[in-house]
């Protein structure tokens, strides 16, 4: 109990003390800086002092031949149709040059950015609504390996420790919730319970009860095709299941789920591990890494065939247009800065080498901070906080993340997943009260 009260205190005095941090009056033309990973993909828009203009291809640009033209003053009603009508797709692939009837859709509920920090109230998150979304699903180290996020990790002191992510993502955000929640938020999680997918169900269950329903629905829509199908329905095994097709239909079931609530911030909680760290002894087991970071994602940093879909067109004429990268990045610093002052880990630096860091991100001058386009930070309408927190295959953290050396609410969980929850509660408590300033001028 005194580990828990000397601990709030700490937290409250940090969220104090916190550092200002700079923002930039971003543009729809600054924006694009973190956008285009590949300069081809600008054959798909093209970007005045007044209006965005996409394009289907390279030839329509050619030809001038308008997919949708978005005009400046008209930025607020197109967001208010993303994040509101069913029919968004529909009227972006239509809009053309013609204007968004704002009698019609002006109605249209906009995003959540009327949220201020109560500072004199018992409740100060009274009315902040807030998504997490604890990443992947698995409840067993069997499922853990489905998804291919099970190590057994070896240190040297010849010791191993086995951990898979979905476990301390669930409890991260589970610790989370319920701290927000007694601050007054109003929370959402996409999986409510340890074990399920975000269909409310476990993969094995959903393989039973929904897999030749959405193959049929599927078919019916024409998203998928007769053959493609008749393959989903012969894999017996859950693994390749997995990669071909359920890993990317249930992210896209979070981003529904996301979308639905209309946060004001959206928490995505994973945790890293070292990409360099291949090498295991004669058992199998993962030779712990010496290397340790913590790394948070933001939209952008579309890549090569990123445009092709007209989905993925207008995703980025949001994050082209709205403040959502802007907000994205200002909360995305606090929650790091939270991150290194209570996991003492420093934020991932470009002098470390990363494939994927290199070919699929972009570097958004804040130490750990990277714009990249996953299904997440593309599919999900509100800022948000992809957060890759410290390296669980790292020999310190491996040991810290599976020791269950904490109650919390009568569960026995590893304190290093109470200390991420808080950094994440950090970087949203004062997030909202920069909100606050900001307001006041």
């Amino acid at each position: 109990m005194n580990r828990i009260i000397a601990y709030s205190c700490f937290l409250f005095i940090i969220c104090i003390c916190s550092q200002s941090i700079a923002q930039l009056p971003y543009t729809p033309e600054s924006r694009k800086n973190y956008m285009i990973k590949n300069a081809s993909l600008e054959d798909y828009f093209e970007l005045t002092g007044d209006q965005l203009i996409m394009f289907a291809s390279t030839d329509a640009k050619k030809n001038n031949s308008v997919e949708a033209a978005i005009y400046a003053d008209e930025v607020d009603i197109f967001q208010r149709i993303i994040i509101n009508s069913n029919r968004s797709l529909e009227l972006y692939s239509n809009k053309e040059i013609q204007r968004f009837n704002r009698d019609k859709f002006g109605a249209l509920p906009g995003s959540q950015n009327s949220f201020r920090y109560r500072e004199k109230d018992s409740l100060p998150l009274r009315g902040l609504r807030v998504a997490l979304d604890p990443g992947h699903f698995a409840g067993s180290f069997e499922e853990a390996a489905v998804e291919s996020r099970l190590a057994k990790v070896i240190t040297s002191e010849k010791e191993v420790y086995s951990i898979y992510e979905a476990e301390i993502t669930y409890i991260t955000a589970y610790i989370l919730a319920d701290t927000l929640r007694k601050l007054g938020a109003d929370v959402m999680m996409t999986r409510n319970k340890h074990g399920h997918t975000a269909f409310e169900k476990p993969f094995d269950q959903w393989i039973k009860d929904d897999l030749q329903r959405t193959a049929d629905s599927l078919l019916n829509l024409k998203k998928i095709t007769p053959e493609y199908k008749k393959l989903l329905l012969a894999t017996t095994d859950p693994k390749k299941l997995y990669q071909l097709f359920f890993q990317q239909h249930e992210l896209e079931q979070r981003a529904k789920i996301i979308n639905a609530f209309n946060p004001d911030i959206t928490i995505i909680i994973h945790y890293n591990a070292d990409a360099q760290n291949g090498r295991f002894d004669n058992k199998g087991n993962l030779i712990g890494s010496k290397q340790n970071f913590n790394m948070i994602f933001i939209p952008g940093a579309y890549i090569m065939s990123e445009l092709r879909k007209t989905e993925d067109r207008m995703h980025f004429a949001k994050a082209l247009l709205t403040n959502q990268f802007d907000a994205s990045l200002e909360i995305s610093e606090y929650v790091m800065e939270g991150f290194i002052q209570l996991t003492k880990i420093e934020p991932h630096s470009l002098e470390k080498s990363l494939k994927y860091i290199q070919n699929a991100t972009i570097f958004t001058g804040t130490r750990g901070i990277y714009a990249r386009n996953l299904v997440l930070t593309r599919l999900v309408n509100s800022p948000l906080v992809y957060g890759e927190t410290l390296y669980q295959d790292n020999e310190d953290e491996v040991k810290k993340l599976t020791t269950k050396d904490f109650n919390f609410k009568g569960q026995m969980v590893s304190y290093r997943t109470y200390e991420v929850a808080m950094a994440y509660l950090y970087g949203i408590v004062n997030y909202t009260k920069r909100s606050n300033d900001l307001k006041a001028r």
